[in-house]
């Protein structure tokens, strides 16, 4: 006579069971941190390609006019502006220099694709048309140190080094660092625009 053996197969106790999820939401929780981290650092870097690609078309129009495009006076200088406006020297608001899209450039720079949602764009123009400044307020990431932002050496300082001595929309140099809508944003311009 032959006995049947009978084996039971050990199943996961509900400890293991919670350690493992509890190590799966860890690790969901560090991905997703990196994962957040490089969409800010991506979208930062595609903003400042719309930047440049906004530069060119002004360019372009400065070559084919022979001043940079016109920009409403708003009784705070010469401005145009899309999105939230920080800056309390940008008053006033209307679509940024209208007349370069679809002739010069395709589409103009969105501020809701940057990677803070208070960004805005303004553009300034002066020196009777020789000189502009195109600038990405508040378009960087959302960062709370000045470290951690756009720094005056960088290439798309709103307030770049070469204006260490003199002052960036009426703002002082040596406060670039205490002034977020300095770090977190970026700014391409023309000769002679840079400390606008």
């Amino acid at each position: 006579m032959k006995f049947k053996t009978t084996f039971f197969k050990r199943g996961f106790t509900l400890i293991e069971i919670l350690v493992v999820i509890a190590i799966i939401g860890a690790l969901v929780a560090v991905l997703y941190a990196n994962f957040d981290e490089a969409r800010k650092s991506t979208k930062d870097q595609a903003f400042q390609v719309e930047l440049k690609e906004m530069k060119l078309a002004i360019e372009l129009y400065k070559a084919q006019n022979g001043v940079y495009p016109p920009a409403k006076d708003t009784g705070a200088g010469n401005f145009f502006c899309s999105g939230v406006i920080a800056v309390s020297s940008v008053t006033g608001c209307d679509p940024i220099i209208e007349e370069i899209s679809p002739d010069y450039i395709d589409e103009l720079p969105d501020p809701s694709a940057s990677a803070n949602s208070d960004c805005a764009i303004a553009y300034i123009r002066r020196d009777g048309g020789n000189s502009f400044k195109l600038i990405g307020i508040n378009c960087h990431q959302a960062v709370t140190a000045a470290a951690d932002g756009v720094q005056p050496s960088d290439d798309f300082a709103r307030c770049p080094s070469s204006c260490s001595t003199g002052n960036c929309s009426g703002v002082p140099y040596n406060s670039y660092t205490s002034q977020p809508a300095f770090y977190q944003s970026f700014a391409v311009y023309s000769e002679g625009g840079a400390c606008f």
